[in-house]
């Protein structure tokens, strides 16, 4: 389990890998179960950097060797032989030092370790991963400068998936930087939206230029990759209401599309709680005053909390919206999926906001079954 112990002044680490061990953890148990018995985990940066567990259980790399060791396990358990395989990647040569260890720890895990620029092995990896396995790939990389369009050849990769670290917040301030250099590093990220830089330029407020720059790398990550779906986790400045970067999770699967969905929202309320304990610190560190000193304000429901409630009322609004008049109908899963698709809830939070439109008698279900509690996916959904 991610231990918020180790990660005291960057809390907003903590959320990137709450998720990813979440997310990941459930996602192999699932391949495994489905029958796949070849899974890759791909660290594009892999580090370590600023690791304060000695069996670095607070990097990228170390939680998803472990969610490997654990679901493996698991799997065996239960009869079924799956193989796990890591490509761990890092430049940096004394980072590199400390990474070269790792293999001889995961005896029962192939680990493949390079010590080059990410963008030099793409190829070598792609080729060396298995045409029946399982990619996930995460890349995060410390600044933002990296060939969007050079990962071509791994991000597209049939059965396949990727969490993108989008270094938002240093993006955002160099837009539109003097120097020609910067400019085109940015370009790189962008590679299919030549006029990205003048898109941005036109935006009336800082949070439309957040999302407008959002939705242009999640169309551009979905060219290169051939995505079907394409959203990111907006991850906060640890005490501020702006966003450090956002993972952007891309896959072609309906049911990634659904763990990523509950996932998110789980490091979402997590968010919450981090934050408002790091408010309650940062202002008693500044003031000297204790806990029942902390104003209603800090206290208050935050930034991530909106979010949230907002994105809830936009879905309720789409699904009263997206149902017809009867006697038309639509199926249920179907509209689930396009729900889950724009916003941010899960499965289980869509069951619930359906289950009071129909209770409210704003929608129903003809083929509603006796003693059910919430819609199930092959039932029909219309407006009264």
């Amino acid at each position: 389990m991610v231990d918020i112990g180790n990660y005291e002044g960057r809390e907003q680490a903590f959320i990137k890998h709450f998720f990813l061990q979440n997310y990941i953890e459930t996602l192999f148990f699932r391949l495994a179960e489905r029958g796949y018995k070849n899974i890759a985990y791909i660290d594009g940066f892999s580090g370590p950097w600023q690791s304060n567990d000695d069996k670095f259980l607070d990097t990228s790399f170390g939680i998803a060797l472990n969610v490997m060791r654990k679901v493996k396990a698991r799997a065996k358990a239960k009869g079924l032989n799956v193989n796990f395989t890591a490509h761990l990647v890092e430049e940096n040569d004394k980072a590199y030092e400390e990474l070269s260890t790792i293999p001889a720890k995961y005896p029962e895990l192939s680990i493949r370790t390079y010590n080059d620029d990410f963008l030099q092995v793409v190829e070598p990896i792609s080729k060396a991963t298995k045409k029946d396995e399982f990619r996930f790939i995460f890349i995060d990389p410390k600044g933002w400068k990296i060939d969007l369009a050079k990962l071509g050849p791994l991000l597209s990769l049939q059965n396949s998936e990727v969490v993108f670290n989008f270094m938002f917040d240093f993006i955002n301030r160099f837009t539109s930087h003097p120097d020609p250099s910067v400019l085109e590093s940015l370009d790189l990220l962008f590679p299919h939206t030549e006029n990205w830089r003048q898109i941005v330029s036109e935006c009336n407020n800082a949070d439309e230029r957040k999302h407008v720059i959002f939705d242009l790398f999640a169309q551009n990550l979905a060219r290169v990759g051939r995505y079907d779906f394409v959203s990111q986790t907006e991850i906060l400045k640890p005490v501020m209401n702006r966003a450090l970067y956002a993972l952007f999770f891309a896959t072609r699967s309906v049911r990634g599309i659904e763990v990523f969905r509950r996932e998110q929202v789980k490091a979402l309320k997590q968010q919450i709680k981090i934050r408002g304990k790091t408010k309650i610190k940062s202002k008693q560190s500044r003031t000297g005053q204790g806990e029942l000193f902390v104003s209603a304000n800090e206290l208050a429901p935050n930034y991530t909390e909106e979010i949230l409630r907002t994105h809830e009322e936009e879905a309720r609004k789409f699904i009263l919206g997206a149902v017809p008049d009867k006697p038309d109908s639509i199926l249920y899963d179907e509209l689930r999926l396009e729900v889950a698709k724009r916003f941010i809830v899960n499965f289980a939070d869509v069951n619930q906001i359906c289950k009071k439109l129909k209770d409210v008698k704003l929608i129903e279900f003809p083929n509603w079954e006796q003693g059910k509690r919430v819609p199930h996916p092959h039932y029909h959904v219309q407006k009264p």
